[in-house]
């Protein structure tokens, strides 16, 4: 909203000082609200000042030109830092704490797209990692419950699919109650 002129400002000084009415009835004469008036007086008294203030500008931003230099110095440096450790070497190096989020929306500008080690993957087939090729166990549910969970997440099973239990002993598979071994719930379609 634009500031009222001086000249409304001027005439509403004008009256209150002239007595020509209280605040309320200056604010409904002129259309304005109560606590405009009040502001508009007091400032008056104040500063003997009716000119509008300056409006608000807006923050400038924490990372510079240079400071965006030095960030991408820094991704090119180490590919696989997170943003946490960028936000702590832009600070070492600059003197500059700007959050992750800062750090990942000055990323978005420069059109840096971060991507995650491939190590750091869920595998989407798991395998039984013993040294003898068998089952661990836990390992293996683990790798398949990640898998059907980030699944479910990311939308890509709209119901919950059929599974059946496997029961896993020294020799393999098996299909009765096993007294030794472990139990993995399998998803299938």
């Amino acid at each position: 909203m634009k500031p009222y002129s001086l000249d409304l400002r001027q005439r509403i000084i004008d009256s209150y000082t002239n007595g020509e009415g209280s605040i309320r009835q200056l604010a409904v004469r002129y259309k304005v609200s109560p606590d405009c008036v009040r502001r508009l007086l007091k400032r008056y008294r104040e500063t003997n000042s009716i000119a509008p203030l300056p409006s608000g500008g807006h923050k400038p931003p924490l990372l510079t030109p240079s400071h965006r230099e030095q960030l991408l110095a820094l991704v090119e440096a180490d590919h696989d830092a997170t943003l946490v450790q960028l936000a702590a070497r832009l600070e070492e190096q600059t003197q500059v704490k700007a959050s992750p989020r800062t750090i990942g929306r000055a990323l978005q500008q420069l059109n840096i797209t971060r991507k995650k080690k491939v190590s750091n993957r869920v595998k989407l087939t798991p395998r039984p990692s013993n040294a003898n090729g068998g089952s661990t166990g836990t390992s293996f549910v683990r790798a398949s419950l990640k898998i059907w969970y980030s699944s479910m997440r990311r939308g890509l099973m709209s119901r919950w699919w059929p599974c059946m239990l496997v029961h896993y002993g020294d020799n393999g598979p098996m299909t009765s109650n096993p007294q030794r071994g472990k139990t993995f719930l399998l998803l299938g379609r």
